[in-house]
């Protein structure tokens, strides 16, 4: 077989395609990587199973009492995680958690959770929120929505509605 030479010097056909896999293969793995690193900062919204009741079901502390919300089953969450709203045909609020107080508060209720082990800043399975009004806002009858946020994605994880009595 004869070749043409005209002086010119270069790489084989072989090398040059050996270089370019080379060199596509570490770009796809750095990309990979990247990628990976990125979705590795995402948080999946977590899963419970939370029911609502009417405070007349449960053991009164006082008469402001409006609704309890119950863990029943599935994730713990932390409680500065989420927020809770609660929403009647004329009165809607948003409660956001204090970490101070240990309480979520809104202009008008008031929630607090109680916990299986005292106090506690993660709520799991067994734990209760009651929900309480500073005033007389809610009539009786009347019917109460309640949705729990969870904060980092906006997602409602729970509602759920009740005639309160």
């Amino acid at each position: 077989m004869k070749t043409k030479n005209d002086g010119e010097k270069g790489v084989s056909y072989t090398v040059g395609v050996l270089l370019m896999l080379v060199l596509t293969i570490a770009l796809s793995a750095m990309i990979a990587i990247t990628v990976s690193n990125l979705a590795g900062h995402l948080k999946t919204t977590p899963m419970l199973c939370l029911i609502v009741e009417d405070h007349k079901d449960e053991v009164s502390f006082g008469n402001d009492k409006l609704v309890i919300i119950e863990h029943i089953n599935g994730d713990y969450i932390r409680a500065d995680e989420i927020s809770i709203l609660v929403e009647t045909d004329s009165y809607k609020e948003r409660l956001e958690y204090d970490k101070n107080k240990n309480q979520w508060i809104g202009k008008k209720l008031i929630a607090e959770m109680t916990a299986d082990n005292g106090i506690s800043r993660v709520i799991e399975a067994g734990d209760v929120i009651v929900i309480r009004e500073n005033s007389n806002l809610i009539d009786s009858p009347e019917e109460v929505t309640v949705e729990v946020v969870y904060k980092q994605s906006n997602t409602i994880i729970f509602r759920g509605s009740i005639l309160v009595r």
